[in-house]
């Protein structure tokens, strides 16, 4: 695919392939608080070069937690 589009756009700045969930995993807010600070930890280590999750935050929740 990416010579395809490569050949019609030109070369691109970056490419590569990324993992999408296919369903998501709704969670409330003190999972949301515990999973934040778990992602944090990890995206501080070193060691670690991505983090991909399937949760859904509701936007409600989503606003009280970054106020």
């Amino acid at each position: 695919m990416r010579e395809v589009l490569e050949k019609k756009l030109g070369e691109p700045q970056s490419a590569k392939l990324t993992w999408l969930p296919k369903s998501g995993a709704p969670i409330d807010e003190e999972q949301a608080r515990a999973l934040f600070k778990m992602i944090d930890i990890l995206e501080d280590n070193d060691d670690v070069q991505e983090v991909f999750a399937n949760y859904e935050i509701a936007e409600d929740i989503l606003e009280r937690l970054s106020a």
